[in-house]
């Protein structure tokens, strides 16, 4: 992950920050987020934003920090590989979960993302806590079959296996966690699982139970709690639902469990399609 959240300048004044950051044109990600339609990857706009405000908030003392909540994020235009991106972060209050960021990024001086985020105390949990049962899901569809229904490929697919699935309707889904994933590349152990690709592995999953016709895309996130986190060995499994459909656009809700143990819900995802 460090060549995708490393800065080419950050600059703080005040209560406001700005970072800039070239896309790498040749990030591993890029080989399987729409090969043949590359695409920066709106979560990982979103992890672009959160690493940003994460170096703000510790420049005004606040440490040991993750995203807490979502508040609302949208996605407004796209962005490619080689582009220089501007992130523009104000701190805006102290909240009971920590410090609310409104954030937005701006690609050659047009805005393609903006929202507002709350960043606060990083999750501590004692290791007990990682060590969850484990239950046997029946596969319904399994990791070579989901090729046909959802256009992401290695190393950016995140849905491994389809436990149930009503197109239109919904899903559930499985992603198993592995200290291969491209994400711990580089990464001391002991590491959770990004928070901001949990949306990603939700968003898949919602990509596939809105059956669209085209390449299925983020448009708005609202409402996203992070309640707890992943690790090499766990088996995330994802529920989500379509609340309904309209013009061309499908919300959805739902969560992502390990074990008995929610660790991220969403009230609506909006998807849309290319």
């Amino acid at each position: 992950m460090k060549e995708i959240l490393g800065f080419d300048e950050v600059i703080r004044h005040d209560n406001e920050c700005s970072a800039t950051k070239t896309i790498p044109a040749a990030a591993v990600f890029f080989e399987g987020h729409y090969p043949k339609n590359p695409i920066y990857p709106g979560v990982l706009q979103l992890e672009l934003a959160v690493s940003a405000a994460k170096l703000f908030l510790e420049s005004m003392g606040y440490t040991d920090t993750a995203i807490k909540y979502i508040k609302k994020f949208r996605y407004v235009k796209k962005a490619s590989p080689g582009q220089i991106a501007t992130i523009k972060l104000k701190y805006v209050k102290d909240v009971e979960q920590g410090q609310e960021i409104d954030a937005a990024m701006l690609v050659e001086g047009e805005r393609i993302s903006y929202g507002t985020f709350v960043i606060g105390k990083k999750l501590e949990e004692p290791l007990e806590q990682f060590i969850y049962e484990t239950k046997t899901q029946k596969i319904a569809m399994r990791y070579a079959e989901i090729g046909e229904y959802a256009p992401h490929r290695f190393p950016f697919a995140h849905i491994d296996g389809i436990i149930e699935l009503i197109p239109g309707k919904t899903i559930k889904a499985l992603k198993n966690v592995s200290s291969n994933d491209y994400v711990f590349w580089g990464e001391k152990p002991g590491t959770p699982f990004p928070p901001s690709l949990m949306i990603e592995v939700f968003a898949q999953g919602a990509g596939i139970v809105c059956d669209f016709s085209g390449l299925p895309l983020l448009g708005v996130l609202a409402g996203v709690n992070f309640l707890g986190n992943a690790y090499p060995g766990d088996q995330m499994i994802v529920d989500a639902y379509v609340v309904k459909s309209i013009s061309g656009k499908t919300i959805l809700a739902g969560g992502i469990k390990v074990g008995d143990h929610e660790i991220f819900s969403v009230e609506n995802v909006i998807c849309g399609e290319l």
